[in-house]
């Protein structure tokens, strides 16, 4: 009776104890490569010679030390991280043949890392884990900044760059040049790059900026310099000697018209009565010719600075995290508009704006905003503070500090400095350029359209900036007027204000 008591124990005791883990096996790469900005499958298969029922899949990562939930796939429900809402996806027709892969979404350099995938059923578990490795490239824009000492200034810029990306520049008998580089991390982890450097005519007529990282194929630009053109490089560079042709010939000229305004006045009056009324004729119209050509003079110096705010352009998209709940993004998250709800306002008093997922804490850049003549917008920047606290709150107005911005509103431009400029000028503003300095701790607005400044305000040093738009507001069942950012990097000289310029004498 003992021996029959003791063998159901046993038998009792083998049923408890799991399937083993013979049967079965969580296979995936030891290393997966993610691009920034495009989705990304973390590879995991279960290998098993037993019916997959009711299986749980977890996803887990880990980063020094701390383990993050993922994603989880229980009783048929998915359940996404709180980091990870919206960007996760398991394929679940791949369940019953064992493949429990995840997408995960838009890679950023924060999602490098440790993945762990784990499987369990009611028979057995098992899990695997794979090093997500990320990288980033981005496209290469190149600028001639213009003369620079005895030769010229070149520059090259790209933003989106992870790992630290490095810079060379490399002219046609592979000679290395010395530039004056400039990198710069994001809130997203993502570097932006800013690289000068100046080429005398006794260099190469070729020359290259390549940047590169460990992680990512180089990516380059090429400028080919010659005696007749610069085919390669961007076409305002034919207006550009044209302006500083002219603007050689203007001062050589202005020059020689005030050496003759000084001998005219010199001269001790020893002409007679009737002569006078020529003589005075005569200098009104000298200084008629000096004014014209100072005009002309501050004509191309504008241009000249508009030009150089340009070359520090930087792509921006908008944080679709961090904007009212009636403004909605075009899918490039380059353009947003005003779109009421009917049953009226979702958040009552709180801002119609929306902020730029790129911050700067350090050096200079420009980006430009499409807007619309004759409606309410504001552009501008605010403080990080600012930014993480309009979120729940109920404000009817911006705040009056960390925050520095150009708008119109009823017809009228503010701050009031620019109301002056704008109405002093007939031109239409169909594009606001804003270039931020933060080494000289001051932000530029110009009227992109004519390459004109409209103001530049001082702003606090020692804090991190983000962009804003604010657009117009809409009636319910209509929607308003949409901000859009530029990202035509190749955006040139306006046609009116080159065929002025070509066509200009001085006579």
């Amino acid at each position: 009776m003992e021996q029959k008591n003791w063998l159901l124990f046993t038998v009792a005791l083998l049923a408890a104890i799991p399937v083993s883990s013979e049967n079965f096996e969580v296979i995936s790469p030891q290393n997966v490569l993610g691009v920034v900005g495009l989705d990304t499958v973390l590879p995991c298969s279960v290998s098993s010679t037993k019916p997959l029922y009711d299986i749980e899949v977890q996803w887990k990562k880990i980063t020094d030390g701390r383990i993050e939930d993922v994603y989880v796939w229980r009783n048929r429900v998915n359940k996404p991280g709180q980091k990870y809402v919206g960007r996760t996806e398991l394929l679940k027709d791949g369940l019953a043949s064992g493949n429990v892969s995840l997408t995960l979404k838009n890679v950023l350099p924060a999602d490098e890392g440790t993945y762990s995938c784990i499987v369990n059923s009611k028979d057995w578990s098992a899990d695997t884990t794979t090093m997500l490795s990320i990288a980033g490239t981005s496209e290469v824009f190149f600028e001639v900044l213009g003369p620079q000492g005895q030769g010229i200034e070149l520059a090259c810029r790209s933003h989106g760059w992870f790992p630290k990306p490095t810079v060379e520049w490399v002219v046609r008998n592979k000679q290395m040049l010395s530039p004056d580089t400039e990198i710069h991390q994001d809130s997203k982890e993502l570097f932006s790059v800013l690289s000068r450097v100046t080429i005398t005519g006794q260099e190469a007529e070729e020359v290259t900026c390549q940047i590169q990282n460990n992680m990512a194929q180089a990516e380059k630009t090429t400028v080919y310099l010659s005696s007749a053109a610069f085919p390669r490089t961007s076409a305002w560079i034919h207006a550009f000697w044209i302006l500083l042709t002219l603007t050689f010939l203007i001062s050589a000229v202005s020059a020689l018209l005030l050496f003759r305004a000084k001998q005219r006045t010199s001269k001790k009056k020893k002409v007679v009565e009737e002569t006078f009324e020529n003589q005075e004729s005569e200098k009104m119209t000298s200084n008629a010719d000096y004014d014209l050509l100072q005009t002309r003079y501050d004509t191309i110096n504008r241009e000249l600075e508009f030009r150089r705010a340009r070359s520090y352009m930087v792509p921006i998209t908008l944080d679709v995290a961090r904007k009212h709940p009636e403004l909605t993004l075009s899918p490039d998250k380059r353009t947003v508009h005003h779109e009421p709800s009917d049953q009226g306002s979702i958040i009552k008093c709180q801002l119609p704006i929306v902020v730029g997922r790129e911050g700067f804490a350090l050096g200079r850049h420009y980006w430009e905003v499409q807007v619309w003549d004759g409606l309410d917008w504001e552009v501008g920047v605010l403080t990080e503070t600012v930014r993480d606290t309009l979120i729940g709150e109920s404000w009817e107005e911006l705040p009056k500090h960390g925050v520095w911005s150009l708008r119109r509103e009823k017809g009228k431009f503010w701050p009031e400095e620019a109301n002056n400029v704008m109405h002093q000028n007939t031109a239409p503003l169909a594009a606001v350029g804003l270039d931020l300095d933060l080494e000289q701790n001051t932000l530029s607005f110009y009227n992109a359209g004519v390459s004109g400044r409209i103001l530049e305000v001082s702003i606090e040093p020692s804090m991190k900036l983000y962009p804003f738009l604010k657009p117009g507001l809409g009636k319910v069942g209509e929607k308003g007027k949409p901000l859009s950012i530029n990202h035509n990097t190749g955006w040139d000289y306006p046609q009116k204000m080159q065929h002025n310029m070509v066509r200009g004498n001085l006579t």
